[in-house]
């Protein structure tokens, strides 16, 4: 049977453009798929890190060793697989009272205000007991069905090979349940002040909707392809002679070729085109030129910005940083205490009280600049700084005045704050009794300490105006002892 060119030209142009379209529909279904999952693993890995640095890991490791006391006193314990059985329920009733620890409702309280302010499933803190192989949930701050504190998982559901091979966090991973739908899970690591993993902060992020506007942009996609299809295959009827069809053909493989381009972000397929055709074709040619100069002048555009951008962060947390830091001894300096300051309100009037300020004020700096010199003086200030630093390395340090610096105590500077005193004075002493060193290396300075006191102060300018009384008797003592 002998076909017509027309035909011929009808079924290899409805080919052509049904090859085209489902390669384009699949390629670009799968390059979105990547985008979305990575990005919102990215965004998961993101969130479970900082719900991991905000909370406090100390707060966390004694409501993990009160559910874990409840644990170990269980005869049964029952795994979430059996939700809702009498067993289970039985089990989970033996951890109720931990609702009422004011840890667990202080965790509870922050860990909902997070999921409050971001578009997430839930937020939870796990700790992964692999001594038994499971995973016990903590705190849940899931609105609609929270795991009660002391629920069990199997460890494997939690991407345990990623963590055994990685460390203390477990990457962002997806999963597409019946249950649950499609989620993204990320487990990032709590540290308490000692530098232990305390539990895990957990997050869950559905992709149920995403996963919803993809497929209905796959079936739209490949909706308007099937039409357009069509239409070239309509139209393709009246393209029969040669003339027409190798520059269709020609434009095709440019199409087809252009994202295949290897090297940078810039384009040139259709520009090495050449087609004479002075009609619908010849147009075409020339619009699609123009478009590849439109992308590429997007894509230089677009660039230029970016690293304009990058350089101004880049200025800014420079400029920040210069702000904040004093020139001399490098450590921040009275702007960066007073920033401190207000957080440090903060978290007076959210319940955290516990901390201290400590002021250390230099002796004889003047006499110092007067009889050696100011270099000579800002050496000693520089040692008298480094002293300090290396002293109290857990705790932040501002110099606050010429030769006056604050020390915010948490933690623990806080609870060896007297241990820390006595080994600052001591090192102090031992200087001024090196006859070896030089009038400018045998520092002498005044220490004093004041912890927040709810009954007196008022604020935190009333702890520092303790500090600095006591400090002032303490140089009082000392010119006293001379």
């Amino acid at each position: 049977m002998r076909y017509t060119l027309r035909f011929k030209t009808v079924v290899l142009l409805a080919l052509f453009s049904l090859i085209l379209s489902g390669t384009a529909l699949t390629v670009s279904s799968s390059i979105i798929s990547n985008i979305i999952n990575d990005e919102y693993c990215r965004s998961a890995d993101e969130l479970a890190s900082s719900v991991a640095a905000v909370l406090d890991g100390d707060q966390v490791m004694r409501l993990r060793e009160k559910t874990m006391a409840v644990y170990d006193t269980a005869d049964n314990k029952v795994l979430s697989d059996d939700w809702g059985s009498p067993e289970f329920n039985a089990y989970v009733a033996l951890f109720s009272e931990l609702e009422k620890d004011a840890d667990f409702i202080e965790l509870r309280s922050l860990l909902k205000k997070i999921q409050d302010e971001n578009t997430v499933k839930c937020i939870y803190l796990c700790y992964m007991n692999h001594t038994d192989q499971v995973c016990m949930y903590i705190c849940d701050a899931d609105p609609e069905e929270p795991c009660p504190p002391g629920c069990l998982d199997h460890v494997e559901e939690f991407n345990y090979d990623s963590y055994a091979n990685g460390g203390g966090d477990y990457p962002a991973y997806i999963t597409n349940t019946e249950e649950y739908g499609w989620l993204v899970t990320s487990l990032m690591p709590v540290y308490d002040s000692k530098g232990n993993i305390a539990a895990h902060a957990g997050v869950d992020v559905s992709m149920d909707m995403i996963r919803k506007q993809q497929r209905n942009y796959v079936m739209l996609t490949g909706l308007v392809l099937i039409v357009l299809s069509f239409i070239v295959s309509l139209i393709g009827i009246y393209l029969v002679d040669s003339a027409l069809v190798r520059p269709l053909r020609t434009l095709a493989d440019a199409a087809l070729n252009y994202c295949r381009e290897n090297g940078s972000d810039l384009k040139h397929g259709f520009e090495l085109i050449k087609i004479s055709n002075r009609d619908e074709i010849g147009d075409l040619a020339d619009s699609m030129k123009q478009m590849e100069r439109d992308i590429n002048d997007y894509y230089t555009n677009l660039f230029a910005a970016q690293q304009e951008i990058i350089a101004t962060r880049e200025q800014a947390r420079r400029m920040n940083e210069m702000a904040n830091k004093d020139a001399l001894t490098n450590v921040r300096n009275k702007r960066a205490y007073d920033i401190e300051a207000e957080h440090l309100e903060e978290t007076v009037r959210d319940g955290d009280k516990d901390f201290a300020i400590a002021i250390v004020d230099m002796n004889y700096l003047k006499r110092i600049n007067d009889r050696y010199g100011h270099e000579m003086g800002d050496m000693a200030i520089q040692k008298l700084c480094s002293i300090v630093c290396r002293i109290f390395r857990h705790s932040p340090v501002f110099r606050y005045g010429g030769d006056e610096f604050v020390i915010i105590l948490k933690n623990h500077d806080l609870k060896c704050i007297d241990t820390l005193i006595r080994e600052f004075k001591d090192e102090l002493k031992q200087l001024a009794e090196d006859k070896e060193l030089k009038p400018w290396e045998q520092i002498s300075a005044a220490i004093g300490c004041a912890h927040y006191d709810e009954k007196t102060d008022k604020n935190v300018g009333d702890v520092f105006k303790r500090a600095d009384m006591a400090m002032y008797e303490d140089k009082q003592s000392m010119k006293s002892a001379r």
